[in-house]
């Protein structure tokens, strides 16, 4: 998990880090269900993001992703621990805390970060991505352009 964590930017590393250090404290004063969770990916080749497309589990194809670049400009969290074979109320109720955590500490270290969860048609409760990925790094001028959220 922390491995996977080197792989991404230092400043939204940094914000996962401070979740990971605040959690014990938000989750009793929210009063959170969450105890845990963990760093299930940072950088992403080329070919893994292409496979994910082909699934349908993500809607970028290789190199549009914030995963495909390096350091990573996204992360995937889950609430530890998970199962994707037997999702409960119960666990959407954690996820909802782990957005809840991850984006208390971005605006405490005034870092802007998106969720997944946030998106209106594809859901992806994993993914965490900085607001202004495209705009950020040596390597903007390749990235493609951006494609309008509805």
């Amino acid at each position: 998990s922390l491995n996977r964590l080197n792989e991404v930017e230092f400043d939204l590393a940094s914000v996962v880090r401070t979740a990971m250090n605040m959690l014990p404290k938000l989750r009793k004063i929210m009063d959170w269900d969450l105890q845990d969770f963990s760093v299930t990916c940072g950088h992403r080749s080329g070919e893994e993001q292409e496979q994910l497309f082909k699934e349908g589990k993500s809607q970028a194809r290789a190199g549009q992703s914030p995963h495909n670049f390096k350091p990573s400009r996204a992360v995937g969290l889950l609430p530890y621990p998970w199962d994707w074979g037997n999702v409960t109320p119960a666990d959407m109720k954690r996820f909802k805390e782990l957005v809840q955590l991850i984006k208390i500490c971005a605006a405490f270290k005034n870092y802007r970060v998106t969720s997944g969860s946030d998106w209106p048609r594809f859901k992806d409760w994993p993914h965490f991505e900085r607001v202004d990925w495209r705009d950020h790094g040596e390597d903007r001028k390749k990235l493609p352009p951006r494609r309008p959220r509805s």
